[in-house]
């Protein structure tokens, strides 16, 4: 049995036992680009269960937190079941590097054992960075965890001395992470309270995917919203006039939600619609862009067959799946280049172009995949930058 049949099995029984979420491991190696393209089919199939992808916070040589462990993330389209659990180890990037992440749906933080430092009484305690890091994973509802061995002896509390963080005596017979718990604790308490005109200025501040995600949940608010559109479509519009186009702005778009619920009008109505989403979020944009299934058919449509596959072998006993890795390398004489796709003897397009520079690789990745009753191919980019996966399961053509 392969691992990635493995792999769906095991978040199948979860789903069965309506586990809440399922964490999954980071990948192992430069490329975890066939990772992200399971994680990729495995969301396609599920129903109300999160994948949490544990992702280390490690600092590299030139910095770069979004390493390839992140890859599988940003190839998976920012599902919305799908979300970062960070692992924290005793060793950050710098503060500039961090923000990044709470730009991305970060459900958890995992703190190692190795990263807590010891204090003069021989508690448990965090270094200055891994306090400011930690005390904004809270102002985000980023939930905590405690991970690792053991690596404090704490002392045993005498009758007259009691824990820095824990003046009650039943914790004197405590699990042994209770140290641990109370000073995440003590940092929770001692958080400065948000001032309310601070606390949501969407005008202002770009929103996190976190924000959007707490709005997504409203599912009332969104059907009321579809039925307000209806029924103002059908007012404004005579039966008769149905081919007439009504035009609609959503200013302030955000993920699309209201986009989704007016076009929804007007498939329930049968009037046409004119939508234009305008959203000052860039980050949101990119997910607006994904969620146009439309242009998806478009994007991921390829139009003759790419390479030839040898098959040796004609038992159909054997798989014909296929995958491949290429590598190409732009000349340095050509200057700096804009790709939209891949041709061979088939057009692969990209939806979103990757910008090259002279001399620098592209890696791409093919698979070609077989069902039941057709066989088609799923593509992505890797290098210099990392696309989503093109036409998963076959959804485009």
């Amino acid at each position: 049995m392969d691992s990635k049949t493995t792999l769906k099995q095991e978040i199948a029984w979860a789903n069965h036992l309506s586990i809440q979420a399922c964490i999954l491991p980071s990948s192992k190696g430069a490329s975890c680009s066939n990772y992200a393209r399971c994680v990729n089919h495995i969301l396609l199939g599920l129903n109300n269960i999160q994948l949490w992808l544990r992702i280390p916070l490690v600092k590299t040589n030139d910095d770069d937190v979004m390493d390839a462990n992140s890859t599988s993330f940003v190839s998976d389209e920012h599902h919305s079941q799908l979300f970062v659990a960070l692992d924290i180890c005793d060793s950050l990037p710098l503060v500039n590097s961090l923000g990044c992440w709470f730009g991305e749906p970060v459900t958890a933080a995992i703190i190692n054992m190795d990263s807590f430092l010891t204090n003069g009484r021989g508690y448990p305690c965090l270094s200055k960075c891994h306090q400011k890091l930690i005390t904004g994973f809270f102002y985000h509802l980023i939930q905590i965890n405690i991970s690792g061995k053991l690596v404090h002896s704490i002392p045993r509390p005498s009758s007259d001395t009691t824990n820095n963080f824990d003046n009650n005596s039943d914790s004197l017979q405590r699990h042994p992470l209770g140290p641990y718990l109370d000073y995440v604790g003590y940092l929770f308490q001692s958080m400065d309270p948000i001032p309310e005109q601070e606390r949501f200025e969407p005008l202002m501040d770009n929103l996190e995917a976190q924000t959007y995600e707490t709005f997504g949940r409203d599912s009332k608010k969104y059907i009321q919203y579809q039925r307000a559109i209806s029924k103002a479509l059908l007012d404004r519009v005579p039966d008769e006039e149905a081919s007439a186009v009504t035009v609609l702005m959503v200013v302030g778009a955000g993920r699309g939600p209201l986009v989704r619920a007016s076009l929804q009008a007007t498939e329930e109505t049968g009037h046409k619609l004119k939508v234009y989403a305008v959203e000052k979020n860039p980050n949101a944009v990119v997910t607006l862009h994904v969620k146009s299934h439309k242009d998806l058919v478009h994007f991921e449509a390829a139009y003759v067959h790419v390479f030839t596959f040898t098959h040796s072998d004609y038992s159909t006993k054997k798989s014909n799946q296929r995958y491949k890795r290429l590598q190409f390398e732009i000349p340095c004489d050509t200057g700096s280049a804009m790709v939209h796709g891949m041709l061979f003897a088939i057009f692969f397009p990209l939806r979103i172009p990757v910008y090259m520079k002279p001399g620098s690789p592209l890696e791409v990745h093919f698979w070609r995949c077989c069902g039941s009753s057709k066989v088609w191919y799923e593509w992505c980019v890797t290098s210099p930058d990392s696309s989503v996966i093109h036409n998963i399961s076959g959804r485009s053509f």
